[in-house]
């Protein structure tokens, strides 16, 4: 895994963070999701389009750790 990179283990997924640079040199929010039941690995990226940016990239990746939780919760509660 690189350096820096936020990660964490959520329910029987992994949560990566992915903030993307914008022109305007700020940090958009973006979470890869990934799950290993079988092989290969099970991943999808989402990318919050709500036109918030962040100044500094680890607000950014805080905000994507939280998008990715709030998707599996969603996904598990069957909304």
């Amino acid at each position: 895994m690189r350096e820096g990179v936020q990660t964490e283990e959520y329910k029987d997924y992994r949560l990566t963070a992915a903030p993307m640079k914008m022109p305007n040199g700020r940090w958009a929010v973006s979470v890869k999701i990934s799950r290993q039941d079988s092989s290969p690995v099970l991943e999808k990226s989402y990318f919050a389009d709500d036109k918030i940016y962040y100044i500094l990239k680890e607000e950014a990746g805080k905000e994507a750790i939280n998008l990715g939780r709030n998707i599996i919760n969603r996904m598990m509660s069957g909304i």
